[in-house]
């Protein structure tokens, strides 16, 4: 990017900053200070929102003692990163991600679901508050949650599936500072 292209944009930047403001103000004043105070705890998502809302219930599933190249097949049809392991009473075991299948290339004699998926993946109870889920994303490299209940895998919460979460407490957020 040019610096002249960087100088446009940021003039647009502060074009736009100036219609919100005009928007929330009648006449572009400043704000009166305030004496200075802990910030307040925000509800960081909506209240009412839970991880069965939120999670994929139709789930693409392989066995531990499943063929890799079955459970590579299926993920590239069902265009997923990773697909959770089940025993035949839909128990979680694991979960074999892309990253789990690169080993295959430094292990000539592996050719089954077990030898490769992650053993321990995360794992949360349908009842946990959502909170939870975003913790575990934040705090890990796993880029996606398992959902049990009572051990039997019944979802799972990607990344991408929190972002519709994140949208609405932003706009919440929005809404509440304009009231206040």
């Amino acid at each position: 990017m040019t610096p002249t292209r960087i100088r446009d944009l940021g003039s647009d930047l502060r074009r736009m900053r100036r219609r919100v403001a005009s928007t929330f103000q009648s006449e572009p004043t400043r704000a009166p200070e305030r004496p200075r105070q802990r910030p307040r705890k925000r509800d960081p998502v909506p209240v009412s929102l839970s991880i069965a809302d939120v999670m994929e219930r139709n789930l693409a599933t392989v066995l531990p003692g499943s063929p890799l190249r079955f459970a590579v097949r299926l993920m590239i049809e069902h265009r997923i990163s990773s697909v959770p392991v089940v025993d035949v009473e839909g128990r979680i075991v694991g979960a074999l991600n892309e990253g789990d299948l690169m080993q295959v290339f430094h292990q000539p004699g592996v050719h089954c679901v077990a030898d490769v998926m992650t053993q321990e993946p995360i794992v949360l109870p349908i009842d946990a508050p959502f909170i939870d889920v975003i913790d575990q994303l934040m705090s890990s490299n796993f880029r996606r949650v398992l959902i049990h209940e009572h051990g039997m895998l019944v979802g799972v919460i990607t990344r991408s599936h929190v972002m519709p979460a994140l949208l609405a407490a932003l706009e919440h957020r929005v809404s509440e500072d304009a009231s206040h």
